[in-house]
């Protein structure tokens, strides 16, 4: 039997790995983050690497213990890396083998195995970065910052591949599965101006993208999108507080044909975070309200199966879900909140 093996961070990410019934839940272990907790985090698909970056309040001293932090499966450090800036952005290769680092100081940090290798700035993209994905080759990796950056990880220079338009901020990122395509977004200035491109990793070429118009006074970034294993469906979310949307994009043919907008849902309450399941048959996504929204997907629609939670029932996403994630068949959620009330943090 294989268990669920969830990597979580107590502040703010976690990761989830293979799961089958019957389902147990044993706490490996808990680790203290040193400083003021962790923020963004990444891992290894079979979670011998556990990777997670440090968050460091405005008016907090910047010291030794502010670092990155190399973890085992079993909670043990094996690395450390002083980064004396707030990492929202972590993201590691299927393999382990590679981790790219995103900071608020606009520095791109690249490490092999624990090895940083590399460390810069990447022409072109400024501001905080606040988004990475890598491929599941392991090929290439994303970085969001004014703008959306592709880079290969054989390229230690930080000359991007592919350079986006300009945005005031693009933190969504994600690839697809079988390596062909790179979906991404985030929002124009004015902050109601919503944008979500599609990039083709085989022939270079962006190959779809999308300018949607909110509210007046509307935040229209996307803080995640979730893209399918073969690309053709894509499930994108605003953080526009009472005034979110919800957007789902899907081709009906899976190999070929252009993408359009099939499903616009409103929400009031902003969309924090999203995953889908390899096959694109279902999404989940997490609200700033504590909520958890449970979609299946077909070639046209997104049907609503959960919605949690029900109205009077009583709400254990204390301080608002923050990041949510669904094993690859589709069968377990997972998700986590900010905390901050009466309850805390909640798994």
């Amino acid at each position: 039997m294989k268990n669920l093996i969830i990597a979580v961070s107590l502040g703010f990410g976690f990761l989830m790995g293979q799961a089958s019934h019957p389902i147990e839940y044993n706490l490996v272990d808990s680790v203290k983050a040193a400083g003021n907790g962790f923020w963004g985090g990444a891992s290894s698909s079979n979670l011998d690497l556990i990777v997670y970056g440090p968050y460091i309040g405005s008016e907090t001293a910047i010291t030794e213990n502010d670092s990155l932090f190399f973890f085992n499966s079993m909670g043990e450090v094996i690395k450390s890396e002083h980064i004396g800036n707030t990492v929202w952005a972590i993201a590691t290769t299927p393999d382990g083998e590679y981790t790219v680092v995103g900071t608020d100081n606009e520095d791109i940090l690249i490490f092999h195995d624990t090895v940083k290798i590399a460390q810069g700035t990447i022409p072109g993209n400024c501001c905080q970065k606040r988004g990475a994905a890598v491929s599941p080759d392991g090929s290439y990796y994303g970085i969001g910052g004014s703008r959306f950056t592709l880079h290969s990880f054989k390229d230690s220079n930080f000359i991007p591949i592919y350079t986006g338009v300009n945005t005031a901020q693009l933190r969504a990122i994600d690839f697809s599965a079988n390596n062909k395509y790179v979906a991404f977004g985030g929002r124009f200035d004015p902050q109601n101006l919503t944008y979500i491109a599609l990039y083709d990793l085989e022939i270079k070429t962006l190959i779809f993208s999308d300018t949607l118009e909110q509210p007046a006074g509307a935040n229209g970034e996307l803080r995640q999108l979730a893209i399918s294993e073969n690309g053709s469906r894509i499930v994108a979310g605003t953080f526009g507080q009472e005034n979110s949307k919800i957007y789902y994009y899907a081709r009906e043919d899976s190999t070929s044909g252009n993408w359009s907008k099939k499903e616009e849902i409103s929400s009031p309450s902003s969309i924090y975070w999203i995953d889908m399941d390899d096959a694109g048959k279902s999404t989940v996504l997490s609200t700033q309200a504590g909520g958890l929204k449970f979609y299946s997907l077909s070639d046209s629609s997104m049907n609503l199966k959960l919605n949690f939670p029900q109205p009077g029932q009583e709400v254990q996403m204390d301080g608002g879900a923050r990041f949510v994630s669904i094993s690859p068949s589709g069968e377990y959620i997972v998700a986590t909140t900010r905390g901050g009330g009466s309850g805390g943090g909640r798994l």
